[in-house]
């Protein structure tokens, strides 16, 4: 296999990463392969800054479609900026810079704005979303909702539902690369949500992860189910 920087396995599982949601919209490879180019391989300072260059410019590009009516460009560029900004935090966590100073203290920025580019490429999808605010315990888990468009529902049905979760490292703007870029468009509907560990739940409220997962999909599919009695025509 290929390897965008032989010396660094981590660095290149990330790049990889990235450069698979290309398929659904989250990157260019040209993109990719420019920021690449300026990453010294096991530099995290040229890891963020190459990635927000590019975050940058695909949001330039973004709001430039957006003013000219191409709602098509606008989604995809607000969709690469959440994502390129999301790469550019990925050292953030566990490195320190060379005056010991942690750059974790930005991770929570980085976050919200992912969220904010993220949500800017909403409305200009081809089906609705909409936001959730799901109960656990004194939180309040954020999610997305992602309905079909009506010439893509199941007739005859209701409309059958995904339950996305992600992992330790994800948040639910990474997630929507995986099944809520194709499941509306296959007839299901799609739910995310960031769960204790992941995402803003734990870089602004620092709510940790915890093992017994199903506890916490439990919450989330009690909600649903009180959602879906409310609104029986979406899902």
């Amino acid at each position: 296999m290929h390897k965008l920087f032989p010396g660094s396995g981590f660095f290149d599982f990330e790049a990889i990463r990235i450069l698979g949601t290309t398929v659904y919209g989250g990157a260019d490879v040209a993109e990719v392969l420019e920021a690449v180019g300026e990453i010294k391989p096991g530099d995290p300072v040229s890891w963020e800054r190459a990635w927000r260059t590019q975050a940058l410019r695909a949001e330039e590009l973004a709001d430039e479609a957006h003013r000219h009516g191409d709602r098509d460009a606008a989604r995809r560029g607000y969709l690469r900026a959440a994502n390129y900004t999301r790469a550019s935090g990925y050292m953030y966590v566990s490195t320190s810079t060379g005056n010991g100073e942690s750059l974790a203290q930005d991770a929570c920025s980085i976050a919200e704005k992912v969220r904010t580019l993220f949500r800017k490429a909403l409305p200009l999808m081809d089906g609705q979303v909409h936001r959730l605010s799901i109960p656990y315990n004194e939180y309040h888990l954020p999610g997305y909702l992602y309905l079909p468009p009506v010439d893509r529902k199941i007739k005859g049905r209701k409309t059958p539902i995904l339950v996305n979760c992600g992992g330790a490292d994800s948040c639910q703007e990474e997630l929507y690369f995986l099944n809520p870029a194709a499941g509306p468009g296959m007839g299901y509907a799609v739910l995310t949500f960031d769960g204790p560990g992941q995402g803003l739940m734990l870089k602004q409220y620092e709510v940790t992860m915890r093992p017994d997962w199903e506890t916490v999909v439990a919450q989330v599919i009690d909600y649903l189910v009180k959602f879906s009695s409310q609104h029986p025509s979406w899902i």
